[in-house]
């Protein structure tokens, strides 16, 4: 236990500032204020899924992997960091296309201006992806991917198709795996992830399930310099600094 609390006290010490940071005056909308708000919102939990994966790794089963109820458990678990991972970026990317306004505010642009240059960059691929504007950069071209073509929502008729395609095609015809108990932590239905992953799979096979994975880690860095820098620069130019707890 003690390696995974070390990784808590590598965060920076608590600081504090005034409330009122998000709360609209005559300088600055309520809408700006919600909308940079769910931007801290989503940048937590970015820094969640990457800890996760971070964390499960130092659990990885001993290889090599083998139809198991362990390497179950973990491929189940990784699996579904993963698609959490696309659902923020698909998230973020509806939030950025649903609050144009925002956007476009006088105080909002401001703290844009004061971005640096990696930070600019990676906020004008979000805004471009988020309107479905194309471009020749990889990390927009997954942007674009996710948002037109990848949904994380419980589709019943994509997840059928999943589990159609491993367990009832005779081309592959793999087995039904179950872990039955009288509690969570004793439980897995394997056949519907297995179903919901080969839907992901169609997204990732013509270059492998771990470049894949490396490619979502790239876009996720790439995004988070500039979440970081409008929240703690909108917070500064409210005229709200920091102070030490």
């Amino acid at each position: 236990m003690n390696k995974y609390l070390s990784k808590f006290s590598e965060i920076s010490s608590l600081e504090t500032f005034d409330a009122q940071a998000f709360l609209a005056n005559e300088q600055v909308s309520q809408d700006v204020c919600n909308f940079v708000l769910t931007l801290a919102c989503i940048y937590n939990d970015y820094k969640d899924t990457i800890l996760a994966l971070d964390y499960l790794s130092k659990v990885q089963p001993p290889f090599p992997v083998e139809e198991t109820a362990t390497w179950g458990e973990y491929n189940g678990i990784k699996f579904h960091v993963i698609r959490s991972q696309i659902a923020l970026v698909h998230e973020l990317l509806k939030l950025i296309e649903n609050n144009k306004k925002a956007l476009e505010d006088t105080f909002y642009q401001s703290v844009v201006n004061q971005l640096d240059k990696r930070g600019r960059q990676s906020w004008r691929t979000l805004v471009a992806a988020s309107q479905g504007m194309k471009d020749s950069n990889k990390t927009a071209k997954i942007l674009l991917m996710i948002r037109n073509k990848i949904s994380f929502h419980y589709d019943p008729k994509e997840i059928f198709k999943g589990y159609k395609k491993l367990f009832l095609d005779q081309a592959i015809r793999k087995r039904t795996y179950i872990s039955r108990g009288n509690t969570l932590k004793e439980e897995r239905y394997y056949f519907a992830e297995a179903g919901a992953q080969r839907y992901f799979y169609t997204f990732y096979e013509d270059i492998g399930e771990e470049k894949f994975i490396k490619q979502m880690q790239n876009v996720i860095n790439s995004v988070a310099p500039a979440l970081s820098q409008i929240i703690k620069h909108f917070i500064q130019k409210r005229g709200y600094g920091w102070k030490n707890v």
